[in-house]
């Protein structure tokens, strides 16, 4: 039994509509739906899942902002947002600050696959993402960790992200923002 309630947030997609299928990320997400409900308890009603076709950026954005205007979840209690999916990295608009010029993205099952597609529907970036995560701190209280399992593998080139052949493993702890990345684990915090 967790002291708090916790409540998830579980995305996975393996069907692309425009980019290689992934294997395991659906199975990914039903593992962590069991671990959740068998080993820790947690009611099913406390997490939604969104898989596969029904895993488009809208949806996705929407699911974090539910989040945080739930009544059942109070400040304080305990939120994990799960990704498993393809993941990339793209040069960064000019204004967004970076370390390296680059910028990072989950992939929605929905991504365009060329930049000139109507209607272009990019990734959902690592700073959209942190601002999403921040305003649902400031609702719900700093206990939330984001967790994204993505492969950064997708071989095209003119596309609306680049791949970068890597896995990236990174779980996002809203206060101070710590953040443990890639295989080597080199810690930032920002």
């Amino acid at each position: 039994m967790l002291p708090r309630p916790l409540f998830a947030l579980l995305i996975g997609i393996d069907k692309y509509r425009h980019y290689p299928p992934l294997v395991g990320s659906i199975k990914d997400v039903q593992d962590v739906f069991d671990f959740l409900v068998h080993s820790l308890a947690v009611p099913g009603d406390r997490i939604t899942t969104i898989l596969d076709d029904k895993a488009t950026k809208d949806a996705i954005v929407d699911g974090i902002r539910t989040l945080a205007n739930r009544p059942d979840i109070k400040h304080g209690d305990a939120i994990l947002i799960y990704f498993s999916g393809h993941g990339a990295k793209t040069p960064a608009p000019q204004e967004w600050p970076t370390n390296d010029g680059y910028i990072e993205m989950i992939c929605p099952v929905d991504i365009s696959a060329e930049s000139t597609a109507e209607p272009l529907v990019t990734g959902i970036p690592d700073l959209v993402l942190n601002r999403l995560i921040t305003q649902l701190a400031a609702k719900k209280g700093d206990n939330i960790v984001w967790f994204r399992f993505s492969t950064f593998r997708v071989p095209f080139s003119n596309t609306v992200f680049h791949g970068t052949n890597r896995l990236l493993y990174s779980i996002v702890v809203t206060r101070r923002m710590a953040c443990v990345a890639n295989r080597s684990h080199q810690v930032f915090v920002g």
